[in-house]
Protein backbone atom coordinates (compact mmCIF):
# COMPACT_ATOMS: atom_id res chain seq x y z
CA UNK A 1 0.00 0.00 0.00
CA UNK A 2 2.30 2.24 -1.47
CA UNK A 3 -0.21 5.53 -0.73
CA UNK A 4 -0.85 4.62 2.80
CA UNK A 5 3.23 4.37 3.27
CA UNK A 6 3.38 8.23 1.48
CA UNK A 7 0.40 9.37 3.88
CA UNK A 8 -2.05 9.95 0.80
CA UNK A 9 -4.64 8.35 3.29
CA UNK A 10 -7.66 9.33 0.64
CA UNK A 11 -5.93 6.85 -1.97
CA UNK A 12 -4.98 4.46 0.69
CA UNK A 13 -8.65 3.90 1.57
CA UNK A 14 -9.85 3.55 -2.23
CA UNK A 15 -7.47 1.14 -2.43
CA UNK A 16 -9.23 -0.77 0.18
CA UNK A 17 -12.41 -0.23 -1.08
CA UNK A 18 -11.27 -2.06 -4.31
CA UNK A 19 -9.79 -4.74 -2.31
CA UNK A 20 -12.68 -5.16 -0.40
CA UNK A 21 -14.88 -5.73 -3.78
CA UNK A 22 -12.26 -8.90 -4.02
CA UNK A 23 -12.55 -10.02 -0.45
CA UNK A 24 -15.35 -8.24 1.81
CA UNK A 25 -14.08 -10.27 4.89
CA UNK A 26 -10.56 -8.97 5.18
CA UNK A 27 -10.96 -7.90 9.27
CA UNK A 28 -7.44 -6.17 9.49
CA UNK A 29 -8.45 -4.32 6.49
CA UNK A 30 -11.94 -2.81 8.03
CA UNK A 31 -9.69 -1.97 11.30
CA UNK A 32 -7.42 0.05 8.88
CA UNK A 33 -10.15 1.16 7.06
CA UNK A 34 -11.62 2.89 10.58
CA UNK A 35 -8.25 4.29 11.25
CA UNK A 36 -7.79 6.09 7.81
CA UNK A 37 -11.34 7.61 7.81
CA UNK A 38 -10.87 9.26 11.59
CA UNK A 39 -7.63 11.19 10.17
CA UNK A 40 -9.10 12.25 7.48
CA UNK A 41 -12.15 13.07 9.73
CA UNK A 42 -14.76 11.01 7.93
CA UNK A 43 -15.97 9.92 11.33
CA UNK A 44 -19.84 8.31 10.07
CA UNK A 45 -17.60 6.27 7.53
CA UNK A 46 -15.38 5.02 10.62
CA UNK A 47 -17.94 4.01 12.62
CA UNK A 48 -19.64 1.95 9.72
CA UNK A 49 -16.17 0.34 9.34
CA UNK A 50 -15.88 -0.49 12.80
CA UNK A 51 -19.18 -2.09 12.57
CA UNK A 52 -17.94 -4.25 10.14
CA UNK A 53 -15.13 -5.06 11.69
CA UNK A 54 -17.28 -5.98 14.77
CA UNK A 55 -19.38 -8.15 12.93
CA UNK A 56 -16.14 -10.12 12.22
CA UNK A 57 -14.91 -10.72 14.89
CA UNK A 58 -12.60 -8.02 15.74
CA UNK A 59 -10.86 -7.21 19.50
CA UNK A 60 -13.33 -5.22 21.32
CA UNK A 61 -10.36 -3.49 22.72
CA UNK A 62 -8.54 -2.99 19.25
CA UNK A 63 -12.09 -1.66 18.22
CA UNK A 64 -13.69 0.50 21.25
CA UNK A 65 -11.11 3.15 21.03
CA UNK A 66 -11.60 3.79 17.57
CA UNK A 67 -15.59 3.23 17.79
CA UNK A 68 -15.54 6.08 20.91
CA UNK A 69 -13.70 8.30 18.84
CA UNK A 70 -16.02 8.18 16.29
CA UNK A 71 -19.09 8.52 17.93
CA UNK A 72 -17.40 11.56 19.39
CA UNK A 73 -16.39 13.18 16.51
CA UNK A 74 -20.03 12.92 15.09
CA UNK A 75 -21.15 14.41 18.55
CA UNK A 76 -23.31 11.56 19.14
CA UNK A 77 -22.10 11.85 23.18
CA UNK A 78 -25.15 10.25 24.09
CA UNK A 79 -24.11 6.72 22.16
CA UNK A 80 -20.89 7.65 23.66
CA UNK A 81 -22.00 7.42 27.03
CA UNK A 82 -24.30 4.34 26.26
CA UNK A 83 -20.95 2.62 24.90
CA UNK A 84 -18.91 3.62 27.78
CA UNK A 85 -21.49 2.12 30.39
CA UNK A 86 -21.31 -1.05 28.90
CA UNK A 87 -17.88 -1.32 29.52
CA UNK A 88 -16.47 -3.32 32.53
CA UNK A 89 -13.82 -1.22 34.57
Amino acid sequence: MRHFQERDLESAVAELKAAFRLSPNLLSAHVLVARMYLHIDEAAAAQDAIGRARRLGADPDITWPLRAKALYNQGKFDELLALTSQIAL
